[in-house]
């Protein structure tokens, strides 16, 4: 019997283990109007088995400095290497799996046009995993120029080469199925009651700050310094949050 109880044991440490095991790595298709094919595999994610670093086993490489001229395009990060920091240009921006359930993570995508007057970025947009609730690639203007939501559409078409820089959003749960109906086993980041009327609450009670997004990836609210957070005005529907700049989570407004 002892032996039973020992296997079930390990069979559920195994099944919890692997629910917090994320590996979502989406693959870039980009392009210019005069038809330039670039020499590496372009992507972004995050993995339970990546680092803070480069990782050649995950397709990730340093790229040589940008060519005099063509389409030149990186996903750019800093990285501590020894203390010292250094700016990284990767083909693949991979990011190690934080510990919270619900997680936020941005890639930096630079583009050189050289001679470009289109730049044409590709995607499978049927290909995020389940752990993948939102993700967006907007201007450094939170998208007041340009934005698409990843998950709706597989493509997005650049003309305007004053603009160089882009940034992925992508808002992560390690449940996908995760929502918190009630009171009961409340985590630091999360928020009750969950359908909210008005006033919302988190778990960890104080906060810095907490914006509260819109489906499509819209700024509604932003509540800082343990403000009270009344959110009678929102219309029914489902929201997200960030708490803090990294606790990610989503609501539901009723």
């Amino acid at each position: 019997m002892k032996k039973y109880i020992i296997l079930i044991l390990l069979f559920i440490l195994l099944a919890e283990n692997l629910k917090s095991q994320v590996h979502s790595v989406t693959n870039l298709n980009i392009t210019n109007d005069r038809g330039a094919k670039l020499s590496w595999n372009y992507g972004f994610g995050a993995s339970h088995m990546a680092t803070d670093g480069v990782d050649k086993e995950l397709g990730e490489f340093d790229l040589p400095p940008a060519p005099p001229e063509g389409l030149y395009v990186y996903f750019e990060y800093i990285y501590n290497r020894d203390g010292m920091d250094e700016i990284i240009s990767t083909n693949m921006d991979i990011k190690a799996v934080p510990d919270e359930e619900h997680f936020y993570i941005k890639h930096k995508l630079n583009i050189k046009w050289g001679f470009s007057k289109e730049v044409y970025i590709k995607w499978n947009n049927l290909s995020f995993s389940a752990h993948v609730d939102s993700v967006f690639i907007k201007d450094p203007f939170d998208g007041q120029f340009i934005k698409a939501d990843m998950k709706q559409k597989d493509s997005i078409l650049l003309r305007n080469s004053a603009f160089t820089v882009f940034y992925i959003h992508v808002y992560y749960s390690k449940n996908p199925a995760s929502i918190v109906d009630g009171y009961e086993n409340l985590k630091d980041y999360q928020v009750f009651p969950n359908p909210v009327d008005d006033i919302l609450s988190i778990g960890k009670k104080d906060f810095n700050d907490l914006i509260v997004y819109s489906s499509d990836g819209r700024m509604i609210a932003r509540f800082e310094k343990n403000e009270l957070i009344s959110l009678k005005h929102l219309q029914t529907g489902i929201y997200f949050y960030l708490i803090d700049g990294i606790h990610y989570g989503k609501f539901i407004k009723q």
